[in-house]
């Protein structure tokens, strides 16, 4: 007779549901051998522009207190059964700082989930200094880190925490159907006035200073006359970024080259990337960002090395272009070289660009992070 298989139960802890994050999950369940419970400490997340209901797409979800502390949270977590096993998303707010202390205290193992960390981030010596002791906390757990690509696994390292605790867990994308994100690229283009041989470039997140938008408008800037008048350039997102971004767009009269968008639902940002020539992640510090939804459509990425994303999977000339953020000369030259490009080169980038994302297909991040959970 065949043994039974037991289930893997899972709790995840985080912040808020995001399109990203819900991949691993969905591959997770989709398994059928695990059985998640996953806790968040607000429904939607005022930041961004999210419609659906990300927090109830996989499984039912659970919520905790956002701005104190938790503690029947706190209390259902520390008494879960050791057979079940924990993955927290960070440590955003006071219920899950104290979860970590308390998990650590008791020598529970349990697994965290990193995002690049932002060192460079400025920020005040209290703010520092507290960091730095959840840091020297995490490292005295049992917990097993989960870094979001190599600027994370580097940020680990440095920080003395050993090999044996560190997997390189990056943001898992579906290959999606391509066909009818192409069937709406000649209206987009005609929406955002492609002009005959012109180009088309896309971008979009939180509109913050670290996420370089201004460095992309100044770039665009930088062009020579004769390929910045057939470039469209479309920024998407919303935040307190806008008014430096039109306030620059107006200084370079860019107005009808440069359009602003608010959010747009995932679907239809994916059909603006499909209907662009190239996208672009032009970011002074970008944790994970946005390469990988434009190389999973075959699209080529201009992207910043300090683009967390853009700096683990942009390979130089093969399937996008790397370049210093506030080096927007350069930035300028790569989106000038996109009008140089033949029918055969735009192929092979195309190409490149889907063969880097077979790597990152949810079910083998799901295998990934059920291997090595504590």
């Amino acid at each position: 007779m065949a043994k039974a298989v037991v289930p893997t139960s899972l709790t995840v802890v985080q912040d808020i549901a995001t399109p990203h994050n819900n991949v691993l999950l969905a591959a997770l369940h989709a398994r059928g051998d695990v059985v998640l419970s996953p806790w968040y400490c607000q429904p939607k997340a005022a930041q961004y522009g999210f419609k659906a209901d990300l927090s109830n797409a996989v499984v039912p979800a659970q919520y905790y207190q956002q701005t104190t502390p938790d503690w029947r949270f706190i209390w259902q977590i520390l008494t879960l059964p050791r057979t079940h096993k924990l993955l927290m998303v960070g440590w955003m707010n006071p219920s899950t700082k104290i979860l970590l202390l308390l998990l650590t205290l008791m020598r529970r193992p349990f697994a965290m989930w990193f995002d690049d960390p932002a060192d460079d981030v400025r920020r005040g010596w209290l703010k520092n200094l507290v960091r730095e002791a959840f840091y020297r906390i995490l490292r005295a757990s049992r917990a097993h880190v989960f870094a979001v690509g190599r600027r994370s696994m580097e940020f680990f390292t440095q920080r003395n925490f050993a090999a044996s605790r560190l997997t390189n867990l990056p943001i898992l994308v579906e290959l999606p159907d391509l066909k009818p994100l192409q069937a709406k690229r000649a209206a987009l283009r005609k929406k955002y006035g492609v002009p005959t041989g012109g180009i088309l470039l896309a971008c979009g997140s939180r509109l913050v200073r670290e996420k370089g938008f201004d460095l992309a408008i100044q770039g665009l800037a930088e062009m020579p006359t004769a390929q910045r008048l057939k470039t469209r350039l479309v920024i998407v997102g919303k935040g307190p970024e806008k008014p430096v971004l039109e306030a620059l767009i107006a200084k370079h009269q860019l107005h009808a080259q440069v359009t602003l968008e608010e959010w747009l639902d995932f679907p239809d940002f994916q059909a603006l990337i499909s209907a662009s020539d190239a996208y672009l992640h032009p970011a002074r510090f970008d944790a994970w960002g946005t390469t990988y939804a434009a190389l999973a459509q075959g699209v080529p990425v201009i992207g910043s090395n300090k683009g967390g994303s853009a700096y683990d999977l942009i390979e130089h000339g093969k399937n996008g272009w790397l370049y210093p953020p506030t080096d927007t000369a350069t930035l300028a030259q790569h989106m000038t070289q996109i009008f140089t490009l033949s029918p055969t080169q735009k192929q092979a980038l195309g190409a490149a660009s889907l063969q880097t994302m077979a790597r990152l297909q949810p079910a083998n991040g799901a295998a990934l992070l059920l291997r090595f959970l504590p």
